[in-house]
């Protein structure tokens, strides 16, 4: 059975398990054991409830424990006994094509990919936003309501705050801005990046797109409050695609001009 037929057989709900595994195993440091464990338990109905415990920055989130199970027959995942009731688990490599197959040629993944390769060639400190850009991408995967949009839209806003405060290091004027004026960090950078690595079109492109960009996030955290129309996974969805796309953008641009412009 290939991958294809695996994802046949599987609901959207345990596919997005799947890949929230998968991204959840990509978020964890180097040296770190790519496996978590896992609990299931009773509640006084006799329904059963589980929930994975991966290393930090992960931690835990709860999970449906038939869609656990399903992941490991299938292949996708396996699953050895533990101690104390846990289990421990790790994806296979099934589960790893599985995983790309049902990513296909998701543009929002593709982005990611692309600016994930850029962080190990810039400053260390890009790697946090990198992080909470991806508990955005995980927090999309399993979305259903308002309240888990307005999640992503949360962290869409912290892995903001954090890249533009990196993005504009050395730019003394925006060092000391407040981490709220995320606008005013990237646009003082640009500034001074416009003689060597780009020009005042693409900055002004750059600085329209973050500010679309912000306005979406602060209404899918918001739940668009005093909005006429309510929140959707669509936009969801566009907060993390947009704030990757100029995550990359930007980022490219730092590594040009750390290069002299090449």
């Amino acid at each position: 059975m290939n991958s294809g037929d695996f994802l046949q057989v599987l609901t959207a709900n345990q596919i997005a398990l799947l890949q929230r595994i998968h991204r959840s195993f990509q978020m964890l440091p180097p040296n770190e054991s790519r496996e978590f464990m896992t609990a299931e338990s009773k509640d006084g109905h006799g329904a059963v409830s589980a929930v994975a415990l991966f290393p930090r920055p992960v931690g835990q989130f709860e999970i449906v424990a038939s869609d656990l199970r399903t992941l490991i027959t299938e292949g996708l995942l396996s699953g050895q006994p533990g101690t104390c009731g846990l289990k421990s688990v790790q994806l296979t490599g099934r589960g790893q094509v599985a995983v790309k197959e049902a990513a296909g040629i998701d543009p929002c993944v593709q982005i990611e990919r692309h600016f994930s390769g850029l962080v190990g060639q810039l400053p260390e400190d890009y790697s946090e936003a990198w992080r909470r850009l991806q508990a955005a991408s995980i927090a999309l995967a399993s979305a259903t309501s308002e309240e888990d949009y307005s999640s992503v839209g949360h962290h869409c806003r912290e892995a903001v705050q954090d890249f533009a405060r990196v993005f504009a290091h050395g730019v003394a004027a925006a060092e000391e801005m407040p981490a709220e004026k995320t606008l005013n960090k990237v646009a003082a950078k640009l500034r001074s990046l416009e003689s060597s690595t780009t020009n005042k079109e693409l900055s002004k492109a750059i600085e329209k797109l973050w500010v679309a960009t912000n306005g979406l996030i602060q209404k899918v955290e918001h739940r668009s409050q005093g909005a006429k129309q309510p929140v959707r996974l669509a936009d969801a969805r566009r907060c993390v695609f947009l704030t990757a796309f100029l995550f990359d953008q930007l980022a490219e641009l730092t590594r040009s001009d750390s290069r002299g412009g090449r």
